[in-house]
C-alpha cells in the first residue's frame, strides 16, 4: 500500500490540515520549528499504529479547547484499488476515547494494526534506545514485535495487568498458606506468558545479529533475559514479599548492544564494547541505525510488504557519511521526512519527489 492522501481535524496545532497527495517516493516537508511537521508524521503513524509517539497521556493528541477530531487517509493497492483508514477520538473527561475504521467500517485496535501498512519512525529522541536505562530498550522490543505478532501482543498485556495484581497481593497483608495459595496462581499465570515473551524477544535479538556487519563496522545484541521459573520464584518469595514487589520476569530483561573498536570484513569477538556506556556519540548513533534498518528489514520481511520509512529531522542528527546511508534507503520506500532546510532535496536523485511546505 502506498500512501496517497491525508487529513487532519484537530490533531495537536492543526485545526484542520490536508495533503491532497503524497509521492510514492520521497515527501519532504519542511518549514521553521512548532509549525506542526513532527505532527503530520505522528499522525500517519497513529494510522499505522492506532496511536502516536509522543504522548504522555493520549489526550494531547487533541488540540487545546477541542472536543473532538480525527485522522483519516487513503492508500493505492496497485493501479485502481483504494484502501482508507482512519481515527476518531473524543474527549472523555481526562482521556481520550478512539474509535477505529477500516474503509468506513468500525474495527478493533488489533485488526486495525494488522491491516495497516507498517511505518518504521526514526527520530532524535529514538537515541535514548541506545544511551538511557534498559526500560527503553525492552519498550522498543514490545513496539516492533507487537506489531507483526498479536500472541505477544496479547501476552505483554496479559503480563502486565497479572504483575500488578501480583504485586498488589506482595503489599497485602495475610497469613501465609492464603498468599501461598493465591501466589501459586499468578506464578503460573505469568510464567505461562513470560515465556512466550522470552521466545519473542529471543527470535529477534537472533535476527539482528544476522546481519552485524554494517557501515564497515560490526554489531552485536546481547539478550539479557530475567527468566521467569518456578524455581526461581521459589528461590525468591521471601524477598519479594519482604520487598513487596516481583524481582524478576521479563520487566527486568535489557539488550546490551556492543560495537567492535575495529573496521574490519571479519569479525574479532575480542574487539566489541557496550556501545552505552563505552561508544562516542557518533558510534552510539550509528548503533541506531543499524538497530533501525534492520527493524525496516525485519518489518518487511515478516509482512512480505515495503513498509512507510517516516523520519523526523533526522538528518541534523548524523555526519555526512551516516547521512548517505540514510539517503540511500529513500529510492527503495515511500518516505515521509521532516526538515527545517529545504535544500535537502537537491541532495537525492528521485523521481515524483514532492516539497511539502508548512
Amino acid at each position: 500500500m502506498i500512501l496517497h492522501s491525508l487529513e487532519l481535524r484537530h490533531f495537536r496545532c492543526h485545526h484542520t490540515y490536508v495533503l491532497a497527495q503524497f509521492s510514492p517516493h520521497l515527501n519532504l516537508i519542511v518549514g521553521p520549528n512548532a509549525m506542526g511537521k513532527t505532527s503530520i508524521l505522528e499522525a500517519i503513524y497513529m494510522l499505522s499504529q492506532g496511536r502516536g509517539f509522543r504522548e504522555d497521556d493520549e489526550i494531547e493528541l487533541l488540540t487545546v479547547d477541542r472536543d473532538d477530531g480525527f485522522v483519516s487517509a487513503s492508500y493505492k493497492i496497485g493501479e485502481d484499488q483504494v484502501h482508507e483508514a482512519s481515527v476518531t477520538y473524543q474527549r472523555d473527561d481526562l482521556y481520550l476515547n478512539k474509535k477505529y475504521f477500516i474503509d468506513k467500517a468500525p474495527t478493533s485496535i488489533g485488526k486495525f494494526r494488522r491491516t495497516q501498512v507498517s511505518a518504521v519512525l526514526f527520530a532524535p529522541h529514538h537515541l535514548d534506545i541506545i544511551t538511557h536505562s534498559p526500560t527503553y530498550r525492552r519498550e522498543y522490543l514490545d513496539t516492533v514485535i507487537s506489531r507483526v505478532d498479536p500472541v505477544y501482543a496479547k501476552a505483554i498485556r496479559e503480563y502486565g495487568l497479572a504483575l500488578r495484581k501480583r504485586n498488589a497481593l506482595l503489599e497485602e497483608e495475610m497469613d501465609a498458606q492464603t498468599r501461598h495459595q493465591q501466589l501459586a496462581f499468578w506464578n503460573q499465570y505469568l510464567i505461562e506468558r513470560a515465556d512466550i515473551i522470552f521466545n519473542a524477544r529471543r527470535k529477534y535479538i537472533e535476527m539482528l545479529n544476522d546481519a552485524g556487519h554494517f557501515a564497515h563496522r560490526w554489531f552485536k545484541a546481547i539478550y539479557h533475559a530475567n527468566r521467569m521459573t518456578p524455581d526461581r520464584l521459589a528461590e525468591k518469595q521471601d524477598t519479594e514479599i519482604a520487598a513487596r514487589r516481583t524481582l524478576i520476569g521479563p520487566q527486568k530483561d535489557d539488550v546490551e548492544i556492543l560495537i567492535s573498536t575495529q573496521d574490519s570484513k571479519t569479525v574479532d569477538p575480542t574487539s566489541f564494547r557496550n556501545v552505552h556506556h563505552f561508544g562516542s556519540r557518533s558510534q552510539q548513533r550509528l548503533a541506531l541505525l543499524w538497530l533501525k534498518i534492520r527493524e525496516i528489514e525485519y518489518l518487511e520481511a515478516i509482512s512480505k510488504s515495503k513498509p512507510l520509512l517516516l523520519l523526523d529531522d533526522i538528518l541534523s542528527e548524523f555526519d555526512e557519511s551516516n547521512r548517505r546511508l540514510i539517503l540511500e534507503l529513500i529510492p527503495r520506500y515511500q518516505t515521509v521526512m521532516t526538515s527545517a532546510e529545504e535544500d535537502l532535496l537537491d541532495h537525492t536523485i528521485l523521481p515524483e519527489s514532492i516539497l511539502i511546505r508548512v
